[in-house]
């Protein structure tokens, strides 16, 4: 009998014996998605080869070597109230009419005729808060449209004149409104010396080449009246010789960018060409065979 019971007693023991507590699952560990450093790299320098090439060796928004000071001494040759427009001949993705537009009361509107510039400026403008007041639009130089909006002034950023003439002029006339202001900063060539790759991806045969006294007879047959020539030789040699330097930072940079992300290369090759047409022109102003002058010109003819 009592070894009944206690077997009894041992069927049922589990009811009363505190449960065992369960084992709780380790908790998972947190895998943590580092980004590649190539991955850094392909976003830094996404985008068109030659425009992303352009942006490294001048800066973000630029097809150009800044001349910041020059952007904003301009502004003093305009005397326009906040409801008027300025155009910028020659602004890259951007980064020169927003400059501008920091010392001018007015809309800036900027135009290139680099394809893909307008759609390259448009996150550009919307990062810097000023989409109100700074817009870019490409423009067709071969087939002349006029823009939407006519200017009441204008500032050429590159040598505008030098790159293609007749058919910039052709542009101005439609562009332009009578009695605007017209600033262009051209290179001219010394007499009896050849001419000169001034711009990347453009053979000097290509380019308008004329000396100062050229240039007006052009300029007044275009319908504007020549106010005044001044040479900046100086101040071109001095942006020039800054942006060079900056653009050596920025080599060893992207070359640093092609080792981790080799597919990178092409942008190396647009890089190398932007930046040797920019020493070249160095040179040339450096051993006198061009000098640069500033044109101030106001269109006078109504009938274009």
């Amino acid at each position: 009998m009592k070894q009944k019971l206690k077997k009894t007693g041992s069927r049922f023991s589990g009811f009363w014996s505190k449960p065992k507590p369960a084992k709780s699952a380790a908790p998972a560990k947190v895998v943590s998605k580092k980004t590649r450093p190539a991955d850094l790299v392909l976003t830094k320098y996404s985008g068109e080869p030659e425009i992303v090439a352009r942006h490294a060796a001048w800066g973000a928004g630029r097809f150009w070597p800044k001349d910041e000071a020059f952007e904003q001494r301009v502004s003093r040759h305009f005397q326009l109230s906040a409801d008027k427009i300025i155009a910028v001949l020659g602004c890259g993705t951007g980064a020169s009419a927003l400059n501008i537009a920091k010392h001018m009361p007015t809309f800036v509107h900027g135009y290139d005729w680099r394809a893909n510039a307008e759609v390259t400026a448009e996150a550009l403008i919307s990062a810097s808060g000023q989409g109100a007041k700074v817009l870019v639009r490409t423009i067709d130089i071969d087939t002349v449209f006029p823009p939407k909006t006519r200017s009441h002034g204008l500032i050429a950023i590159e040598p505008v004149l030098t790159y293609a003439q007749p058919k910039i002029l052709d542009w101005l006339g439609l562009a332009l409104i009578s009695g605007s202001t017209a600033i262009f900063e051209e290179p001219s060539l010394e007499a009896g010396n050849s001419k000169i790759s001034w711009f990347a991806g453009q053979d000097a045969e290509d380019s308008f080449w004329q000396n100062p006294g050229e240039r007006e007879s052009a300029l007044q047959q275009a319908g504007f009246c020549v106010q005044n020539i001044k040479e900046t030789t100086g101040g071109a040699m001095r942006a020039l010789r800054a942006a060079i330097v900056k653009s050596e930072i920025a080599a060893n940079e992207l070359d640093d960018a092609i080792e981790l992300a080799p597919i990178l290369e092409p942008v190396r090759n647009f890089f190398i060409k932007e930046v040797d047409a920019a020493k070249n022109r160095l040179h040339a102003l450096e051993v006198g065979d061009v000098a640069v002058y500033r044109y101030q010109v106001i269109k006078q003819r109504t009938d274009r």
